[in-house]
């Protein structure tokens, strides 16, 4: 269990979930990795296991766009000193092209 709140899954982690399904990544989701510390999804693949992220739009800084906020830069480097493996997939990667425009957010990723 995740906390003892009832916490719905967005629908960008339904529908992240369903492709990690149709990967072969038999995806686990709302996992506990230790007290205090939770991840989306817990993924095993040929018996390897790794946690998945959905980092919504609430997970990064107004200005400038696509710089993660501090608590999900803590929450990757917690899982990196742990040795646990994380992937953080950010909301332009995983909604579809165009999702997020109509509340006034950049739908496509920075050009670096």
């Amino acid at each position: 269990q995740k906390s003892k709140v009832v916490r719905r899954a967005s629908h960008l982690e339904n529908v992240l979930g369903n492709a990690l399904s149709r990967c072969g990544f038999e995806p686990c989701q709302d996992v506990v990795v230790s007290p205090g510390l939770s991840a989306d999804f817990q993924c095993t693949v040929n018996g390897n296991s790794f946690f998945v992220e959905v980092e919504g739009p609430s997970h990064f800084c107004v200005r400038p766009f696509w710089r993660p906020r501090g608590r999900a830069v803590l929450k990757q480097r917690v899982f990196a000193s742990q040795g646990w493996p994380l992937v953080s997939i950010p909301y332009w990667i995983a909604a579809p092209p165009g999702a997020y425009i109509r509340r006034g957010l950049p739908g496509r990723p920075p050009s670096l």
